[in-house]
Parts: C-alpha cells; sequence; structure tokens
C-alpha cells in the first residue's frame, strides 16, 4: 500500500502522499477492500494510524454493516502489548489481540508474537508436497517409509498410463505429484 523499495517514486511518505492516495493508488486500495470483504484480516506489525487504510476499512465496515443483519469484524490486529483505547476504539472492526506474555520482559514481547506466528503457520499448513519426495523421506516413520517405496514403484507405470485425453490416469499422476513424485 505504501510503495516499493525497488520503485522509489511509489513510496508514501509525505502529507502531499497520502493525501493524492485515492487517485495514484485506487487499485492498491481496491485489492485490501475486496481482502476485507472476502477474508478476515489478520494484522501484524501495523499501527492502524494510516488514514488511508482507515478510511478503507471504514468503507468496507459500513458497506458490510448496510448488507447484513449481523455485522461483522475485518479482521485480527495482533499486537506486542495490550491497546485498550485502540481495541475500544476499533471494536467491531477490528479485534485487538495482545500476543506478549503475563508478566513478561518488553524484550520478550516480540518473540512471543514470533512463536505465536509459528504455531500459527503450522497449524494452517496443509501442505503435504513432501510426503512423496525423497529428500524428506528422513521425515517418516519406518512402515510409512514402506509404503512411500511401494507407491514410488507404481508412479511409474501410472505416469505413462496418464496420456493426454485419459483423464483419471492424468489426475491420479497430478496428484501424486503434488505429494512429491517424481517423474520416472
Amino acid at each position: 500500500m505504501h510503495g516499493d523499495i525497488e520503485h522509489e517514486k511509489s513510496i508514501i511518505l509525505s502529507r502531499g502522499d497520502f493525501i493524492r492516495y485515492g487517485r495514484e493508488h485506487g487499485p492498491a486500495g481496491a485489492v485490501l477492500q475486496a481482502l476485507l470483504l472476502s477474508r478476515h484480516l489478520l494484522v501484524v506489525g501495523a499501527s492502524l494510524t494510516d488514514d488511508n487504510f482507515l478510511r478503507l476499512a471504514y468503507e468496507v465496515h459500513d458497506f458490510v454493516k448496510q448488507r447484513q443483519a449481523t455485522p461483522r469484524t475485518l479482521g485480527t490486529v495482533l499486537t506486542l502489548e495490550p491497546q485498550p483505547v485502540k481495541k475500544r476504539l476499533y471494536s467491531g472492526i477490528f479485534d485487538y489481540v495482545d500476543t506478549s506474555a503475563d508478566g513478561s520482559e518488553d524484550n520478550q514481547h516480540g518473540r512471543a508474537l514470533a512463536i505465536f506466528l509459528d504455531a500459527l503457520g503450522m497449524y494452517a499448513s496443509v501442505d503435504s508436497s513432501f510426503l512423496l519426495d525423497p529428500r524428506y523421506e528422513f521425515l517418516l516413520d519406518e512402515s510409512d517409509r514402506l509404503l512411500v517405496k511401494d507407491i514410488n514403484h507404481m508412479i511409474g507405470r501410472i505416469q505413462q498410463r496418464a496420456k493426454p485425453g485419459d483423464q483419471p490416469w492424468t489426475r491420479l499422476s497430478e496428484s501424486l505429484r503434488n505429494f512429491g513424485a517424481r517423474s520416472r
């Protein structure tokens, strides 16, 4: 939303840049609004003091509020410390979640957030592309290794059958590639 270091003229720093934002960066704002309309946004490392961001969020909130019986929050803001004023100010638009550990020292707040984000990524991932990839065999227990070995023996035969127009075998071959199978 605020530019790209690779394109210096795109960086938004001055008050004038912020004022001209809607005219010059409308598509970026439209993408943000589309995300806010269709998803629950997770905000990490942002102060939510950008007037353009807030304007776009309020426009979506008002739009949703007019069309739904029960308005929903647009996102969750993860903070390093309690933010009671912002939590109250943006109530109903954004949920504020303090990720600091109770009683921890200030320098541990960032670590608590990093641990939380690692866990979130781990539980949110449904990637199984390692399963048949020989480079990750060490992650499997012995019985899984034996099963993968049996599957790998069949992959070549399946790939030979997967010819254009042969939908079931082609789909099976593609699925096996999504689990890390290599071409034979």
